[in-house]
């Protein structure tokens, strides 16, 4: 049986033995402090590793460009068709590509469509 001491701790009696472990965890937790940071300082001044200066570079600032190489198949997510809503064949181009065009300006021996209403 556990000898009791006469105090109480609100009404609680405490075991005789309570301060001694209380004081016994306070000393181990202080000495694994002591043990992390003792081991923390050993590894970082300990530097075994040395760089190659060859690999070594000034930092700069600048964007990253990286190529991915996959295989896969690449499907859209929705399938669109293109159609014309009149037919007829181009025979030559009278503009180039982004050219301001004016009104009647396409309609020449260029192109061949049938008219609306004709």
């Amino acid at each position: 049986m556990a000898a009791y001491s006469k105090e109480t701790d609100g009404g609680v009696r405490m075991a005789n033995g309570s301060k001694k472990s209380r004081r016994l965890i306070y000393i181990l937790s202080g000495f694994a402090i002591i043990v992390v940071v003792i081991v923390g300082l050993v590894a970082a001044t300990r530097s075994s590793t040395k760089i190659d200066p060859s690999k070594l570079a000034k930092v700069e600032r600048g964007d990253l460009a990286k190529n991915v190489v996959a295989t896969g198949k690449i499907e859209p997510m929705t399938k669109v068709e293109v159609k014309s809503k009149a037919s007829g064949i181009v025979q030559k181009l009278l503009v180039d590509y982004g050219e301001k065009v004016k009104k009647d300006q396409m309609d020449g021996p260029g192109i061949r469509a049938p008219r609306a209403g004709s």
